[in-house]
């Protein structure tokens, strides 16, 4: 038989891209499936476009869920998934239509099938490069602890999970970012066998509705999120996330150095820029009255041209005058 696929989306205030994400999962050439769209207090007309895509496909199920948080309804979600795997999928990102089919393959040899992914904005064939290289990675718990978010982060879409192996995981809803790092740390602490396929078949949107956007928002909850973990580790863990952490103060301070010197070095650049361009301004301006100078010389010359060529003809005419009057005088 099968194995099937629970498919959980949930989506606050994204119905504008609801329905392209579905359609994702529609287009798989992997059929057996379900997908629960969680209704995350919706204003916009998410309810709609939900409730007529599982009109017309009976392998979609809608639900509403009171609480704004993207943990709370995907928890919601796993609560009534009856698949033998999870994939996650958030309302503003799509999958590849061979995502379902290429994982399967190798799930016989994996409790998480990871796959490679890349950006887009409006239009998702204009493939912008993803911001870390999955390939170069080895996933387990010490690298998801101590490297996420300074070599790479996994976006959730790029997963198959194994149900067992997220059986009564579920999201912290208390807190407000970096909540799926947090679910990543309790997957990965069940040390999971993990087949990675270097495909990009997950498809990652930004937009500047994006909550990561908001980078001064984001970074004061995601402070939360660190004591968070922190708080749950053992003394050898403890220590290896807090040299993680110093080793973030230092990246930042050499980032902060590096801008600081190019600052400098850009300073110094549009100064001697500007000392150029003042430079050339008082040679075009000498130039300038050279070219005038010149301009004047060559007409004065004219003009002395003019009165000459005057003054020859004069001459010539009246020496000519002359001359035809002594021919006179000699009949």
């Amino acid at each position: 038989m099968l194995k099937k696929i629970s498919v959980i989306i949930p989506c606050h205030n994204q119905g504008e891209y609801l329905e392209n994400a579905c359609n994702s999962i529609i287009n798989q050439d992997y059929e057996n499936w379900e997908v629960i769209i969680v209704d995350d207090s919706s204003t916009d007309k998410t309810k709609e476009i939900a409730k007529e895509i599982v009109l017309k496909d009976s392998r979609f199920t809608y639900m509403y869920s009171e609480n704004k948080s993207s943990s709370k309804s995907r928890n919601d979600g796993l609560k009534i998934a009856a698949g033998d795997y999870i994939q996650f999928l958030d309302a503003d990102d799509i999958i590849n239509s061979n995502k379902f089919s290429e994982s399967l393959k190798v799930t016989n040899q994996a409790d998480i099938v990871l796959t490679n992914f890349h950006l887009f904005e409006d239009d998702v064939l204009s493939r912008i490069p993803p911001y870390c290289d999955l390939s170069t990675v080895t996933f387990d718990y010490l690298n998801i602890l101590t490297k996420w978010d300074v070599d790479f982060s996994i976006p959730i879409h790029c997963a198959l999970f194994k149900k067992e192996i997220v059986n009564e995981l579920l999201f912290n809803t208390e807190l407000k970012a970096k909540e799926d790092w947090v679910f990543w740390l309790a997957v990965f602490n069940r040390n999971p066998m993990v087949k990675f396929i270097d495909k990009e078949l997950a498809f990652y949107r930004l937009h500047a509705n994006s909550k990561t956007q908001n980078k001064k928002e984001f970074y004061n909850k995601a402070i939360t999120t660190v004591k968070h973990i922190y708080s749950t580790l053992d003394l050898s863990d403890a220590k290896l996330f807090s040299n993680r952490l110093i080793e973030d103060l230092y990246h930042e301070k050499d980032k902060a150095d590096y801008l600081y010197k190019l600052k400098l070095e850009n300073d110094i650049e549009l100064k001697n820029n500007k000392e150029e361009l003042e430079c050339n301004q008082k040679q075009l301006q000498s130039n300038k009255f050279e070219i005038l100078s010149n301009l004047e010389s060559i007409s004065k010359k004219e003009a002395q041209m003019r009165r000459l060529k005057k003054a020859i003809t004069y001459k010539t005419l009246v020496k000519l005058e002359l001359f035809i009057r002594g021919i006179k005088k000699i009949k």
